[in-house]
């Protein structure tokens, strides 16, 4: 590009194929980008570059339902020079801080995202990169985030005189006639004594079928 400073356009077609050999693609979609091309003085080996506590490419978040996540990216600069962006793709509802500058040589962001309900369980990708005032970038680095799904609510309804449910055998509800409860449990495996029958049903799978206000288990 020497010489040939400016903005160019570029655009390239997207395909994907079922196998090598096939000509028709499933998709095709065109994208369209600018490309800015820029004299500078700065050196290639002088990039910005991301620090500790910075997680790494393609690490893997968890992150507990009804929580809030909270990270910092750190970047290192080159002297004579700031940090002025990190550019971010984010999930929906992802906030970010200005860039603070955080020693000689240190700049850093903070992110917080709490995840809605209706993001529970899915994955999210978070990509950012940062450029410093010479116009040079660090790499990108691109993370995943996922929410917990909340843990499993099931209802318990008995019509008989009197009913124990052990949940994982570490704690116990007193469940009493036409009285509906709600047990929180992350296992799917519990055991219900029923005194109308006078045996023990082990569950090992669940499956949850609800009919007006009764939860109907099918074992």
């Amino acid at each position: 590009a020497n010489d040939l400073t400016g903005w160019y356009a570029v655009a390239i077609q997207i395909e994907d194929y079922a196998s090598p050999t096939d000509v028709s693609p499933l998709s095709s979609i065109p994208l369209q980008f600018l490309v800015n091309v820029f004299d500078s003085n700065a050196s290639c080996t002088s990039v910005p570059e991301f620090v500790s506590p910075t997680r790494e490419d393609g690490s893997r978040v968890v992150i507990p339902s009804y929580t809030t996540y909270h990270e910092r990216i750190v970047v290192n600069s080159s002297a004579y020079v700031s940090i002025i962006e990190v550019e971010t793709v984010s999930p929906p509802g992802l906030r970010k801080s200005e860039v603070t500058r955080l020693s000689e040589l240190q700049w850093y962001i903070n992110v917080t995202w709490t995840p809605t309900k209706s993001q529970f369980g899915l994955s999210f990708i978070f990509c950012f990169r940062a450029t410093d005032s010479a116009g040079l970038s660090t790499e990108q680095r691109c993370i995943i985030l996922l929410p917990e799904a909340p843990p499993q609510v099931v209802e318990v309804m008995t019509t008989a005189p009197s009913q124990v449910v052990e949940v994982m055998t570490t704690a116990t509800l007193e469940v009493f006639p036409y009285t509906i409860y709600e047990v929180l449990t992350k296992t799917p495996s519990f055991k219900c004594n029923d005194d109308e029958f006078n045996k023990v049903k082990e569950i090992v799978m669940i499956v949850g079928i609800t009919v007006g206000s009764i939860l109907l288990l099918l074992i």
